[in-house]
């Protein structure tokens, strides 16, 4: 890659650090009996290396799998010859020999790889998983400014872009990346305004070799794009709901019967319960816009601590509890009974001269018998976090008959 090439030895070694992270991050797989070799792997990930250079976020969340065809490939859906695409399903498809044609020929304006992950660089921000703070920033911004630019190719002959970026605003983001990275000079030249717009978009500068590519813009230049810049176009407008939004509404609507369910034989006030795991949900809701904008919902430890702390409810209560049940010992306790209210003809519910257990009413029921009780053997296993689980009642009669029940 030239890119790579003119790269200085420090700006080399953040490059190849990227590569191999992405390589690693990313999934591939081959389709039509192609093997996908490490070249391969390392090269993709070089190209997304290359657009994102100018990012601190460089990864994309939405997209981790990467369909590799050996030549053009037919999309029985779209019901047409491809050389690739990027779906919103989360998946980049590329055929390798139009991708490797796209760096045999630097300059002559069709690169597939940079193509395709553009689309996916503007899917994964339409989408609202997390992307780079510039990036987020400025696309409104610069969709608004381009969106002239766009409408002259589609009604001029000889462009410098080349006319198929005029069929969509997507395409035309796509062109405008061909274009921004292949003939970065006379794209300048031709179009300084878009020129300039998409090096903010993406904070490098590919005429600027000698300093890694750096974006740096004159000054009066940055006064002007800071009075055009608002702050209503600092955020991206059409965000979705990805997986960690459902996790926490299901955190919130599954957990509160499984909770009741474990607190059934537990000794623990039942608001105490709520209270924490209520307070868990909403440290989840709290760090959400963070951890998205880190995008470490994508590793698996990250994924298991969002899933502890995220999902409120389901993560914490719940795992605490059935934690509890994990015995630690046992022993048992003797209760004179205060009070007997019979429940059905087969039920009573029972009320000891302990006042500790006055909170435990759903614990305290015995099977009716002829005769009544003085008293009530506890039966507790020692839970793992120091709760009691309450795991039989036997009665206890004057003329010792004992009866168990569970």
């Amino acid at each position: 890659m030239t890119y790579y090439r003119d790269l200085s030895p420090s700006g080399k070694k953040i490059f190849n650090q990227r590569c191999l992270r992405l390589s690693r991050y990313l999934k591939f797989k081959g389709m039509e009996g192609l093997f996908v070799t490490d070249e391969m792997r390392l090269r993709i990930a070089a190209s997304l290396a290359q657009l994102t250079f100018g990012f601190t976020q460089y990864h994309l969340p939405a997209f981790r799998k990467i369909l590799l065809y050996p030549n053009s490939f037919y999309h029985s859906g779209w019901k047409k010859w491809m050389k690739g695409f990027a779906a919103g399903n989360g998946v980049i498809a590329l055929s390798w020999s139009d991708f490797e044609a796209g760096y045999a020929n630097g300059n002559d304006n069709y690169n597939l790889g940079l193509h395709e992950l553009a689309h996916a660089l503007h899917l994964n921000l339409k989408q609202g998983f997390d992307s780079d703070p510039v990036f987020e920033f400025f696309f409104l911004h610069w969709e608004d400014r381009s969106r002239q630019e766009f409408e002259r190719i589609s009604s001029s002959e000889g462009h410098f872009l080349r006319k198929y970026g005029g069929t969509n605003m997507h395409e035309f983001f796509a062109v405008c990346v061909e274009h921004f990275f292949e003939s970065p000079h006379a794209f300048r030249e031709a179009l300084p305004d878009l020129y300039l717009r998409t090096a903010l978009l993406l904070n490098q500068d590919p005429t600027n070799a000698g300093e890694d590519y750096r974006c740096k813009i004159a000054p009066h230049k940055e006064a002007q794009l800071k009075n055009l810049i608002s702050l209503e176009n600092a955020e991206y407008k059409e965000k979705g709901l990805n997986w960690s939004h459902y996790l926490i509404a299901t955190g919130m609507f599954v957990s509160p019967p499984v909770l009741l369910i474990n607190l059934h034989d537990t000794l623990i006030l039942p608001n105490l319960v709520f209270l924490g795991a209520g307070c868990f949900m909403l440290l989840g809701l709290a760090q959400f816009p963070w951890f998205v904008r880190k995008g470490w919902y994508d590793y698996p430890i990250f994924f298991a601590l969002y899933v502890l702390f995220g999902c409120g409810l389901n993560g914490t209560a719940v795992c605490a509890l059935l934690n509890n049940h994990i015995s630690t010992g046992t022993h048992t306790e003797v209760h004179k009974i205060r009070k007997i209210v019979p429940l059905d003809p087969e039920v009573d519910f029972i009320q000891v001269e302990d006042p500790r257990f006055d909170e435990f009413d759903r614990l305290m029921y015995l099977e009716s018998r002829n005769s009544r009780p003085d008293s009530v053997r506890l039966f507790f296993d020692h839970g793992l976090l120091g709760f009691d689980n309450l795991r039989e009642l036997s009665p206890v009669y004057r003329s010792d008959q004992r009866t168990s029940i569970r």
